[in-house]
């Protein structure tokens, strides 16, 4: 992803609005071929939830690809970043950290249900201006809860911090349906081959093929969210039919593409 050719998005205020009052503020923001000005951390937690596209959201040393079927939480003062490529329906809630309590304390992937997506939806139509006791107020609490009991959501792309195998990373990163080999990539790193595939296991927890397969998910998660179909996208990520990409992805992610990006009648 070419992020340097994705317009700034500017910087949004709300993060840092500290008001235990209003339990939770919305945000919502249709875009298209943007990403935020800069990493950013801010007194509020921050639900970031698209209800329509795919956005790509980097948290530490964690990078997800995030459909409408799921949201990156990001506790009060978490360092986060995220671009939105294509078009996107972000539909932000930021809690403030008087609320926070028993939510995770990490950044972390979660599953939104239909439910957790409607009290969204519904918290964005009431906006930020509401009192104490209110019904804007009684959802908002509400929607606190039901975040609570959303189930995490393992699909993520871990980072390495050993430069060698970040340099690597990053190489695969802007090239993602470039299926260079590890012996290729270890000349290119400075590490050894067998040192590459080690820092690897060590740093991420996944192998070298691993690893690159949950990367190529992710590529594919972008590309179908901006309206790519799923032939053309096995075919150009180097599957041999799209039943074979759909196997894949079903491995990987534990569901159909067509799910995954909200499609019910997939």
């Amino acid at each position: 992803m070419n992020i340097e050719k994705l317009t700034k998005i500017p910087p949004v205020s709300l993060g840092y609005v500290e008001d235990p009052g209003r339990p939770i503020l919305p945000y919502s923001l249709d875009l298209k071929n943007m990403t935020c000005h800069s990493e950013h951390r801010h007194p509020r937690g921050q639900l970031i939830y698209a209800g329509k596209g795919v956005m790509r959201v980097v948290c530490g040393s964690m990078i997800w690809m995030v459909p409408p079927t799921q949201a990156i939480w990001a506790p009060p003062m978490s360092p986060h970043i995220a671009d939105f490529p294509g078009k996107v329906s972000l539909r932000n809630i930021f809690i403030d950290a008087s609320a926070v309590k028993d939510l995770p304390e990490k950044c972390e992937a979660l599953e939104v249900s239909p439910l957790l997506r409607e009290m969204i939806l519904k918290c964005c139509e009431y906006g930020c201006e509401y009192k104490k006791g209110s019904p804007a107020w009684r959802l908002a609490l509400a929607l606190i809860d039901e975040l609570r009991m959303a189930r995490s959501a393992k699909f993520s792309l871990p980072l390495g911090s050993d430069s060698r195998l970040r340099r690597v990373q990053d190489l695969m990163l802007e090239a993602p349906s470039a299926l260079a080999s590890l012996e290729k990539l270890s000349a290119l790193s400075g590490a050894g081959t067998r040192t590459l595939a080690r820092l690897f296991e060590k740093e991420t927890g996944l192998g070298f093929g691993a690893w690159r397969r949950r990367l190529l998910m992710m590529e594919a998660m972008k590309r179908l969210g901006a309206g790519a179909n799923v032939s053309e996208t096995a075919y150009e990520l180097g599957y041999s039919s799209a039943s074979a990409f759909i196997a894949m992805f079903r491995r990987e992610c534990g569901i159909s593409p067509g799910r995954m990006l909200g499609r019910r009648d997939s």
